[in-house]
């Protein structure tokens, strides 16, 4: 059979073709696969630890931490923890490191945090691939867990959202035991309710709530601290931001909540029908101890500021 050279050309063409296709096939290949790593190498089957951080003080040891680890994950960039709100229902990140671990410390007594990882990258076009959750773990803080000064006290202040949040489900407990619904709990209130912990541990009293929530409404551009509704007698005010309780000296939650349980006014506004949404803080002041501060709403204040905000 003869071969021109037109047919060798032809020849010679279409293997360029092929053997482009091939290494495109190759490059994307590769692409896919590194993509993927750390989905393939995720710490969804890894087992992390919990290991308490003690310290010594006055010739006894006491927990400072809970320190939690993972193995690498190849690939990686990074790790991001994240802790559950047992009130919020909801995963929130707290900490990004590219350490394979971190360590879980600043609980007031009786805390109970519930910590998973997961590994991510991130890609050239801007993106991040993130690997599967590992399994959860448990951290329960019998004592107050924090570093101490030589002289035994707390170095820096600090909120305790762990413990806040096991108090507003027992605070929820008590309204249902009361015959009333529960209410939802608010991320902009629980904003408020840090502020006003603060103010409290310096000045327990109520004189700072209405300038406090004032001033934190007109942040998001409200001037006033009722939304109105139209009736036929006319219109009617909600409140934005309602009212408080507030208590210190209390160790942990459930003292906190029995304290207001006992009192008969802080109890009657616990227990109020009209409350729809609200939040706790717990705040652990290193120069006055642990106070408390619950906010209630007579609306879904998230909602309401989003609706607000919008018009």
């Amino acid at each position: 059979m003869r071969v021109t050279e037109s047919t060798k050309l032809s020849t010679l063409r279409k293997l360029n073709i092929k053997a482009t296709i091939f290494i495109i096939a190759i490059i994307v290949g590769l692409t896919s696969v590194s993509a993927q790593t750390i989905k393939a190498d995720s710490l969804a089957k890894t087992k992390i630890t919990v290991k308490k951080q003690k310290s010594k003080l006055w010739g006894r040891k006491y927990v400072t931490g809970f320190k939690i680890s993972w193995k690498k994950v190849k690939g990686a960039k990074g790790y991001k923890v994240y802790a559950y709100g047992v009130a919020s229902k909801k995963w929130r990140c707290i900490k990004t490191t590219k350490k394979t671990s971190y360590t879980l410390t600043r609980l007031v007594s009786k805390s109970k945090a519930k910590i998973k990882v997961r590994a991510y990258k991130n890609n050239p076009d801007g993106s991040t691939t993130y690997g599967r959750f590992s399994k959860s773990v448990n951290c329960k803080a019998k004592d107050d867990v924090y570093k101490a000064s030589k002289n035994g006290k707390l170095k820096k202040s600090f909120h305790d959202r762990y413990a806040a949040e096991q108090a507003f489900v027992l605070q929820n407990k008590m309204r249902r035991d009361a015959g009333v619904s529960n209410i939802i709990w608010s991320e902009r209130l629980y904003e408020l309710c840090e502020i006003r912990a603060k103010q409290v541990s310096k000045d327990f009293s109520h004189d700072k709530f209405r300038s406090a929530s004032e001033n934190y409404l007109k942040q998001f551009g409200i001037n006033d601290r009722y939304v109105y509704h139209r009736e036929e007698d006319g219109n009617y005010g909600l409140s934005i931001i309602g009212t408080e309780n507030i208590a210190d000296g209390q160790m942990n939650f459930k003292s906190a909540m029995q304290s207001w349980k006992n009192s008969k006014p802080h109890y009657g506004n616990l227990k109020n029908k009209d409350h729809v949404s609200g939040a706790i803080a717990c705040y652990m002041s290193k120069d006055t101890g642990i106070c408390w501060v619950a906010i209630f709403s007579d609306v879904d204040v998230d909602k309401t500021v989003d609706e607000l905000k919008a018009k």
